[in-house]
């Protein structure tokens, strides 16, 4: 009887592990990698980076500005301007904005080269803007284009906020009229049971 007992055990064991084993290998071959978001194009060019939507220069160290910068069809384009050979890290700030959970934030690092050089990094769309963050050195500058804010209203769900007034304003009328319907049925006061 002991040995039985023991031989269904180990099988139990056994299975439990094999079924663990490949949930967890299963779950991990399904998952993607967003940080293999890669640098799609390096421009090393100064009429390029003239072309960008946004042209201002921001110090990232002293030895790399950033001179300009866009952001279209889902990209972002930055033009860096080095004085020395250093490496430019970008990420995506929406990269899972809306979902539940932990994830993961594609950053790209990319070498430039003395002179100045335009980077193309993909980025996520959230709320009909974009947000990437780009730095060098240590130090960092967050780029971002406006966000659609029409889902922040609060009461969104009561119809905005004229739909809310104009509800609670409704409440109100009607009860003033139930009110005064009973006053004016009531002719000689609270009648007694």
């Amino acid at each position: 009887m002991t040995r039985s007992i023991r031989l269904v055990v180990v099988i139990g064991v056994v299975t439990l592990a094999a079924v663990v084993g490949f949930g967890l290998a299963g779950g991990a071959s399904a998952q993607e990698d967003p940080t293999d978001a890669n640098v799609t194009d390096v421009i090393e060019s100064d009429s390029e980076a003239d072309t960008l939507a946004n042209q201002e220069e921001i110090r990232l160290e002293s030895s790399t500005t950033l001179v300009g910068w866009e952001f279209a069809d889902d990209q972002l384009r930055v033009a860096v301007e080095a004085d020395r050979p250093t490496r430019v890290s970008m990420s995506d700030d929406t990269a899972g904005i809306g979902e539940a959970g932990a994830t993961r934030v594609p950053v790209s690092t990319e070498r430039v080269f003395d002179g100045t050089t335009v980077l193309v990094f993909p980025v996520e769309e959230f709320g009909g803007g974009h947000a990437a963050t780009v730095g060098a050195g240590g130090e960092s500058v967050r780029l971002s284009t406006d966000m659609d804010a029409s889902g922040d209203d609060p009461f969104q769900y009561f119809g905005g906020e004229s739909g809310l007034f104009s509800g609670m304003g409704l409440a109100v009328l009607t009860s003033l009229g139930g009110a005064g319907y009973v006053l004016w049925r009531e002719d000689s006061g609270v009648i007694k049971a």
